[in-house]
């Protein structure tokens, strides 16, 4: 868990270096340490295109050494299909992608 936790630090500080409309990079581990939960939220389709294209290398090698698969991949409103193809090809095949494209409500500070 602290080789991971180390990581993460050093991956949550790379990401807001390089994309300034990136508003959020979290993850969560569970207790277990076997299941990772990412969550980005951008302000806009075109940020996460941006740092999809921008962290495609070194997300793949990350996820080579720690994760065994992703397990699925979840989208809040509607993105680009090159952004879909991305996230399709980051994930691998058998990945199930849900698109959840209508926003009841909410807000984030």
């Amino acid at each position: 868990m602290n080789r991971r936790g180390g990581e993460s630090q050093v991956w949550s500080s790379s990401s807001r270096r390089r994309n300034h409309r990136l508003l959020a990079f979290n993850q969560y581990v569970d207790d277990e340490g076997s299941e990772i939960a990412v969550i980005h939220v951008h302000a806009d389709a075109e940020s996460m295109a941006f740092h999809l294209e921008a962290v495609a290398e070194r997300a793949a090698r990350a996820y080579a050494q720690t994760l065994k698969a992703p397990t699925g991949i979840q989208v809040f409103r509607t993105p680009s299909n090159p952004v879909i193809e991305m996230l399709r090809r980051q994930a691998g095949s058998g990945v199930p992608l849900n698109v959840k494209p209508h926003h009841l409500g909410g807000f984030v500070r």
